[in-house]
């Protein structure tokens, strides 16, 4: 069933990806910048920032087909993004084609805009899924490789590190950030030491200065609190308090795969840029709230998870353009987000948890 519904879902998305992808057009074309060894970040972009250089390294293989096709690279590289996403959704611990199918249209909206984009969030996930598998099988230096390119590619995941050595294993966190160092490094390390040093810092000025004037525009926490006329200095201080609130939940240990999800889904809420295909990387809080045991006042989760869900699935911006803008203006996203991390947050630490099971 999973590969029919994946033929007809590519039969979709990898001409659209392949017409459009302009996410990728533009990175692919800075990663062949840093395989002739020119300037990678020497203009910013029109939106956003750019990816870091551990994400260029791992498209080199597209941007060299782009030198021959740009529209076969594009549709190439959304042929790799849907095998990553049939790859999650059959290894993350759904148990059920209906919770499947209830998580994947929570977050229908994201998943086409990142493949309309052709961004990276869909292998993320994917990283995200192998890393918590490993873990779960004790296997934390594989475990710590998946993480570590999930952080080279996007920064963000970090978090999942500072997770790894929260719960003592260091294995995996050290596996990790050696693993992130060394995917961003080597592919500047021809440069020469100057080279290197001025490719990162124009890399780390290009991401200070767009996300500071994006930084409003966009459905992170901060620019939540920014929206309300509150100083910038207030809207860092809620993603602190929102990482420092997952690691006092974190105290009491809950199901791994529960875990990996918060951590995830407060490191997309905690970024300064989120735009509405990180919000691909909800999933796993899905998952895991439709496979949790029965709660004791369903009718109260269910009030609080339908209008989650549909905000966070991002159907609400469907409608016609002037709704569409007030709704994101709004952070629609992002309110429906934080309901669904304080309903994922209610999940009974293991000790608490009765044996019965969904399942």
């Amino acid at each position: 069933m999973l590969l029919v519904l994946g033929v007809l879902y590519a039969a979709v998305v990898v001409p659209i990806g392949a017409h459009k992808g302009n996410s990728l057009e533009h990175h692919l074309q800075l990663a062949n910048q840093m395989l002739d060894g020119t300037s990678v970040y020497d203009a910013p972009p029109l939106f956003g920032t750019w990816w870091p250089p551990g994400a260029l390294a791992l498209l080199a293989p597209f941007a060299l087909v782009a030198r021959l096709s740009g529209p076969v690279a594009k549709g190439l590289f959304a042929l790799a993004s849907l095998s990553c996403l049939a790859w999650a959704l059959m290894r993350a611990p759904a148990g059920r084609w209906a919770v499947v199918a209830l998580a994947l249209a929570a977050v229908c909206g994201p998943l086409q805009k990142d493949f309309e984009n052709l961004n990276l969030n869909v292998l993320l996930l994917a990283l995200v899924v192998a890393t918590w598998r490993d873990l779960e099988r004790r296997r934390d230096a594989r475990a710590g490789v998946w993480l570590g390119l999930a952080t080279a590619v996007k920064i963000f995941p970090a978090l999942l590190v500072a997770y790894a050595a929260y719960r003592h294993r260091w294995r995996a966190a050290a596996w990790a950030a050696g693993v992130a160092a060394l995917v961003t490094l080597l592919p500047i390390a021809p440069r020469g030491v100057a080279g290197a040093r001025d490719t990162l810092t124009d890399w780390i000025a290009i991401s200070a200065q767009g996300t500071a004037d994006r930084r409003a525009k966009s459905q992170s926490l901060a620019a939540l609190v920014d929206r309300t006329g509150a100083p910038a200095a207030a809207g860092i201080a809620a993603s602190l308090a929102l990482v420092a609130g997952a690691a006092w939940w974190l105290r009491r240990p809950r199901p791994l795969f529960t875990e990996v999800a918060l951590v995830t889904h407060v490191a997309v809420l905690a970024t300064p840029l989120v735009w509405e295909e990180n919000f691909v990387l909800l999933y796993p809080a899905w998952v895991a709230i439709l496979t949790a045991p029965p709660p004791a006042s369903p009718w109260l989760r269910r009030a609080i998870l339908v209008p989650a869900g549909v905000a966070t699935s991002g159907i609400i911006h469907a409608w016609s353009r002037p709704v569409r803008v007030a709704l994101y203006e709004a952070a629609a996203l992002t309110w429906g987000a934080l309901a669904t991390l304080a309903v994922l947050a209610r999940t009974p630490p293991l000790g608490d948890r009765s044996s019965a099971s969904v399942d």
